[in-house]
């Protein structure tokens, strides 16, 4: 007797059970606390529906029919486990498999030693069924009259891109839905033809736009590497299944910081309750006197302060190690602060433009600097527009090759980037966790190459970082090029 499979959400404190992807994800777009709750739950659906479809391809066959309703979600591995205090969500069980999901429907389903060896003539309309807003073009638009095994595992690959623009986008429930109801035009199937025809990919929707650009970066990367109008150029399921066993933090070195920017503060924390323990009677009205080198707030002036160490040390900027780089960084950590202190207000956080001025003015720079600014187009930090033009611009130094520094700030964190020795830097002085490659201190992330792909893994780190340490939905960013100064009157050049 064939098992009934199930998505139990009363594990979640929902009365709801589905047993198909596609109910599942009307269910979870209908509660945003869900989603921002556990993000990663789709992405691990995707894992397990590629593994299965990397299964059937890797025996030669071929699902043809993949869609969210011929997929299966479960989750009785949990209910059946050993968990059963009420507390499942904060469990091991739960935070390393919340859910299961499989391939089912396989009436479709061709495989090598079916009809013939290798060429499956497709001539009458059963040989190209399938749910059409998932179906791959050159079946769709009849395209080739013969399909090959390779064939329909290629057409297999586009339907899973537009799997993934489903699971990026479960408001609009289906692909191209958005465009068939803004057509007017009764017949939606008519209207994906159409649209394929022209070569168009489906619409995103906005509604979980945070979540595309940071939790759910692998869906988005698969949809973009398989919903390709060119069946060769698709991938196989294999090269898409490896994005889940190959972590973002294996995109470059990750060098751990002795400090942070709170190495001060919590180790004076640490003092004053020793000092309370070991003098319980001793005055709570004490004054409290902070560190003279406290980096509360300084990000801004690390980031100058590093940047002006680089460039004026007696080491050229291509003969600088990275390990050099990681000794000056830890010494304007913990140097620094000292110095700028009894100029501004360890309490209030200062801008680029600001600590600038006060660097400036009072002596602590070794020449004057002038900021050419970016992304200054308005884009929130987490919308697709603004992760392009983040990525633009580093491509676009990236191209040039030469040695360059910058400055990104999303309020309330500021850190630093660039490129030096064929690679791209990025110089994070606040507390950086395990997951992202910290040890609770500092990192300095180095990318192995200029390229486009290394470009994106570096701006998809910094999305993740700020997404995980608060920064609201609605912030602004900023992008900032120093060069030295070179004799113009005004030093703040600002250009789009």
């Amino acid at each position: 007797m064939m098992e009934y499979l199930s998505f139990d959400f009363g594990l979640l404190g929902l009365d709801k059970n589905v047993s198909s992807l596609v109910d599942f994800l009307q269910v979870i777009d209908s509660q945003l606390g869900l989603l921002s709750s556990f993000p990663d739950i789709l992405p691990m659906c995707a894992k397990d529906i590629l593994t299965g479809l990397n299964y059937l391809h890797h025996n030669n066959i071929a699902h043809r029919d993949l869609k969210p309703s011929n997929i299966l979600v479960c989750n009785q591995h949990l209910r059946n486990g050993e968990v059963n205090d009420g507390s499942i969500i904060s469990s091991k069980a739960f935070k390393e498999c919340p859910i299961v999901c499989q391939l089912t429907d396989f009436g479709l389903s061709r495989g090598i030693d079916i009809q013939t060896q290798s060429i499956i003539v497709s001539n009458t309309p059963s040989s190209f069924c399938g749910t059409p807003a998932y179906m791959a073009p050159e079946l769709k638009l009849n395209q080739i009259t013969t399909a090959n095994q390779e064939d329909l595992k290629r057409a297999d690959m586009w339907s899973i891109g537009m799997v993934m623009h489903v699971m990026m986008n479960p408001e609009l429930g289906c692909p191209y839905r958005a465009e068939a109801e803004q057509s007017g035009v009764p017949d939606a199937e008519a209207v994906v033809k159409n649209l394929l025809a022209k070569g168009k990919l489906p619409q995103h929707g906005t509604k979980h736009e945070k979540l595309r650009v940071t939790s759910w970066w692998q869906l988005e990367e698969i949809f973009n590497m398989s919903a390709n109008f060119d069946p060769v150029a698709r991938p196989s399921a294999a090269r898409v299944l490896s994005i889940f066993n190959h972590h973002l933090n294996e995109s470059f070195q990750c060098i751990q910081l002795s400090v942070s920017q709170s190495t001060v503060v919590e180790q004076y924390s640490r003092d004053v309750a020793v000092n309370i323990q070991a003098n319980p009677y001793q005055s709570a009205c004490e004054d409290v006197h902070l560190p003279l080198d406290d980096a509360t707030n300084c990000c801004a002036f690390l980031s100058i302060g590093i940047w002006n160490r680089l460039l004026n040390s007696d080491k050229p900027q291509n003969q600088q190690t990275w390990e050099m780089v990681r000794e000056v960084v830890e010494n304007v950590i913990c140097q620094l602060p000292s110095s700028v202190n009894e100029h501004r207000d360890v309490s209030s956080f200062y801008d680029v433009e600001e600590a600038y001025g006060i660097m400036s003015s009072k002596g602590l720079l070794h020449r004057q600097y002038e900021f050419s600014e970016e992304c200054v187009s308005g884009n929130k930090v987490f919308s697709c527009a603004g992760r392009y033009e983040l990525i633009k611009s580093l491509k676009s130094k990236a191209t040039q090759g030469k040695v360059c520094f910058g400055i990104y700030s999303c309020s309330p964190y500021i850190l630093t980037l660039g490129i030096s020795q064929n690679s791209l830097f990025l110089i994070d002085t606040h507390p950086v966790n395990e997951e992202l490659g910290g040890n609770g201190n500092g990192v300095l992330l180095v990318t192995p190459d200029l390229s486009y792909r290394s470009c994106q893994s570096l701006i998809q780190w910094l999305l993740i970082r700020l997404t995980r340490a608060g920064v609201k939905t609605d912030s602004r960013q900023s992008l900032l090029w120093l060069t030295a100064y070179h004799g113009r009157k005004e030093i703040w050049r600002f250009c789009a």
